[in-house]
């Protein structure tokens, strides 16, 4: 009987410092893991998704056989002297892109010469407007040229609008007309800051296109596929589905982009999701730190006044 009451008089005197060691152990251990939590959360929540951009177009040598199957062997033909173009004031990408269409009516001055009546630099470049400005279909301009069993692109496909062509908003009288219309200054800039990525847009297309009928321009003395159909309408019409299955490159490339993106946009949000949930978990142990710690206090001085009230019957 004296070891027991023993026993219970060392725990009585000892008691308060194993809860305190006991406390201090258990609060650190939970603290930790709610600082861990809570950062890892306040990261996770305001995760954003990491966006793919850069559409591209098709290259020449991935839609040759499709406008060429069988390639036929062209006649040489004497050239004659290169009629001299007038110079037009045009993107110089759209120069350069008719340049290079050009070679392939470049066999006779009677080809050349009906080329640069149906394909003009003003006509060309009122088309890939149209085209940069979503008002165009595959194959309205190449027609029967165009593969009919395309099932990435069928026919009549409608081109997605690269850019409006808009201006930016910079001179007072611009700037005082968007105000008078109702648009705040925080809206013109952001309508200029879409302008100017339409118009970065726009440019990398163009310069896709260039590099695309570059590629395609015959190397050397070898003469230019295009040159195996004869009648010129139809060689244009060919020209023109060459020039169509680099936009069905495109309009993929940006599908894919969209679906990548999408895919990115969706796991940043369930990301997003995860850290708020951490964020709530750790405020919860937050909550059940301060609940037990106020419970141990209230325990601690029971104990306190229960050993002073024992102190002052003795």
């Amino acid at each position: 009987m004296n070891m027991v009451k023993r026993f219970y008089g060392i725990l009585e005197e000892n008691i308060s410092l194993i809860m305190r060691v006991f406390v201090i152990l258990t609060v650190t251990v939970v603290l930790l893991l709610t600082l861990l939590n809570t950062v890892s959360g306040y990261f996770m929540s305001n995760k954003e998704a990491s966006l793919k951009t850069g559409i591209n177009g098709a290259e020449y040598a991935d839609i040759e056989e499709l406008v060429f199957p069988k390639q036929e062997r062209v006649d040489e033909y004497e050239g004659d002297e290169e009629e001299v173009e007038d110079e037009l004031v045009v993107d110089p990408k759209i120069e350069a892109i008719r340049a290079s269409m050009r070679l392939h009516f470049d066999e006779r001055s009677a080809t050349r010469g009906q080329f640069d009546e149906r394909i003009t630099i003003d006509a060309l470049n009122d088309t890939i407007r149209a085209i940069a400005m979503g008002e165009y279909q595959l194959s309205q301009d190449s027609r029967s040229a165009y593969p009919s069993d395309l099932a990435e692109c069928p026919r009549r496909t409608s081109f997605p609008m690269i850019t409006s062509f808009y201006e930016v908003l910079e001179t007072d009288e611009d700037l005082e007309a968007a105000r008078e219309f109702g648009l705040s200054d925080e809206d013109i800039d952001k309508f200029n800051e879409g302008v100017v990525e339409q118009e970065k847009e726009y440019q990398r297309f163009l310069s896709q296109m260039v590099d695309f009928w570059s590629d395609a321009e015959p190397s050397g003395e070898e003469k230019s596929k295009f040159e195996s159909v004869t009648r010129i309408e139809e060689r244009l019409q060919t020209l023109w589905a060459a020039n169509d299955l680099f936009l069905c490159g495109w309009i993929q490339s940006k599908t894919e982009l969209e679906e990548a993106n999408a895919k990115a946009e969706m796991e940043a949000a369930e990301t997003r999701a995860e850290g708020e949930s951490k964020i709530r978990e750790a405020r919860e142990w937050f909550d059940v730190v301060m609940t037990f710690l106020a419970a141990f206090a209230l325990v601690l001085a029971t104990m306190t006044l229960v050993r002073i009230e024992k102190h002052m019957s003795k």
